[in-house]
């Protein structure tokens, strides 16, 4: 069974990441998941094709850490003692990997996607309040 997913050439995606394509891009492009994606970093690593340094470098411009003031959360307390239940859930168009930011004055969760968008849900609801095109994965 032949596969609609293109060749992939280390030597080509080295290029690609050192010309600054950025993750989204290169999931598109070689129609990658996230998964796949992150195995293929490795092998090329593996490879000698493109060193740690510049894999840490490419990560350290979307991981850097930022102060968040936590209030109280914003979840209710089950009033029958047992396991938690799932209150709603919410479907985005790529993986989560970050945890959600949590904002008790607004009732809104926010968090980001490999769909390349910053998300504020109401955390009553789960409803969407709006999202943010930024253009890359949010790890």
């Amino acid at each position: 069974m032949l596969s609609d997913r293109p060749q992939i050439v280390g030597e080509e995606v080295a290029i690609d990441i050192r010309n600054g394509m950025s993750d989204a891009e290169l999931i598109l492009k070689y129609r990658l998941s996230a998964r796949h994606l992150l195995s293929l970093f490795k092998k090329l690593v593996e490879a000698g094709l493109i060193s740690e340094k510049e894999l840490g470098d490419r990560v350290d411009l979307f991981s850097a850490e930022r102060d968040v003031q936590l209030a109280e959360p914003c979840i209710e307390e089950e009033l029958v003692p047992g396991l938690p239940s799932v209150k709603w859930k919410f479907k985005c168009d790529g993986w989560v990997f970050s945890s959600p930011t949590i904002v008790s004055e607004l009732n809104s969760a926010f968090f980001g996607s490999w769909d390349g968008h910053l998300y504020s849900v109401d955390c009553g609801s789960g409803r969407l309040n709006w999202k943010f095109k930024t253009g890359d994965v949010v790890r």
